[in-house]
């Protein structure tokens, strides 16, 4: 049997899950509007032990490579955002690039499914969530549209009185052109001359590169993922969804 805890512990202990639902809310409304600077400075821890951002690809592990993938974040909706005014004078022409940051984009990562477990001295949690949405916006093609889906499995800490994201795993199931089949490699559509830098833009890789995780094909095996969020007692216990 597990611990006993008080009305007032149970309610701190409410409380604090709450916070975290709503921190993964926030976070969602900030890619969104493609704020992702935000979501860095505000959302992640800053003093715990090398924090990490898990891909199907790998990880970004501690704090510079962070910093640079949520950069590239930024550098790319601002190329987008050139572009796109170059692309449309009519409409975008005598706007100022800083008012139209992230036009015509909208990436709407829809989280469900909120599984949220808090250790019990209160001051690390974990939780899983899915992911389905779609992403729409300017590429190599010109204006695509895209849907995804994907599993979230994230580690949180108490710092400086606030949740903050320590370790957060994203792997992708899917990811295919709307209005096509998602069950089969999505075709490459042709490059569309005004939006070719797109092409040429280059993510930083992970610096702890290992394959986690595959999109979505008929022959997929089945790999063990994340467990469900299991209650552990103190931060010395964790057992963490990053590196």
């Amino acid at each position: 049997m597990g611990k006993q805890y008080t009305a007032e512990e149970l309610t701190e202990r409410w409380e604090a899950v709450r916070e975290i639902e709503n921190l993964m809310g926030r976070r969602a409304f900030y890619t969104m509007l493609g704020e992702n600077d935000k979501v860095w400075n505000e959302y992640w821890c800053s003093q715990a032990l090398e924090p990490s951002l898990g891909v199907n690809e790998g990880y970004y592990r501690g704090c510079e490579a962070l910093e640079q993938y949520y950069g590239a974040l930024h550098d790319y909706i601002t190329l987008q955002t050139e572009l796109a005014q170059k692309a449309y004078p009519d409409a975008l022409g005598s706007r100022d690039p800083e008012e139209i940051y992230n036009v015509g984009n909208l990436v709407c990562p829809s989280i469900s499914t909120p599984l949220i477990e808090l250790a019990e001295d209160g001051q690390t949690a974990k939780g899983l969530w899915y992911v389905r949405g779609v992403d729409l916006g300017f590429g190599p093609s010109g204006p695509e549209s895209w849907h995804f889906m994907g599993r979230l499995a994230a580690d949180f800490i108490m710092e400086d009185g606030a949740w903050k994201i320590w370790h957060l795993l994203y792997a992708e199931d899917l990811r295919s052109p709307t209005g096509r089949s998602w069950s089969t490699p999505a075709e490459e559509m042709p490059t569309d001359p005004r939006f070719a830098a797109l092409a040429e833009f280059r993510f930083p890789a992970p610096n702890v590169p290992q394959p986690l995780h595959e999109l979505y094909h008929d022959r997929r095996p089945l790999k063990p993922f994340p467990r469900l969020p299991e209650p552990y007692t103190t931060f010395a216990e964790t057992f963490s969804y990053g590196i």
